[in-house]
């Protein structure tokens, strides 16, 4: 049963990153390189494409924020006061407002 897994395990990644390489419109040049190199190549293409690009995602930002308030939650409210006080700007004021709304104040 686990021998048939370590055969399919590469066939499976490797179908799996075809299949994102299409949808995504990604260069078609990496379609080879997994075919040809089979495991290297997948691991090369998650590697170079597919990681960065969850690391630069909305939601992978929003997790980080989530995290980050939850860690320290004054933090925003701390910047944004000391973003108001160096700078008196309607946006700054009207930012800060909205997070003291929404912490409650």
């Amino acid at each position: 049963m686990i021998r048939y897994l370590l055969v399919a395990l590469p066939i499976i990644l490797q179908v799996f990153c075809i299949v994102h390489i299409v949808r995504n419109g990604k260069d078609r040049f990496w379609i080879y390189i997994i075919i040809f190199l089979s495991l290297a190549g997948c691991v090369a293409y998650l590697i170079v494409e597919v990681i960065p690009g969850i690391l630069r995602s909305h939601k992978t930002k929003e997790l980080g924020t989530a995290i980050a308030d939850t860690v320290a939650p004054g933090r925003r409210l701390k910047e944004l006061e000391e973003r108001f006080d160096h700078s008196d700007t309607v946006e700054n004021r009207t930012t800060l407002a909205d997070e003291y709304i929404r912490c409650g104040r």
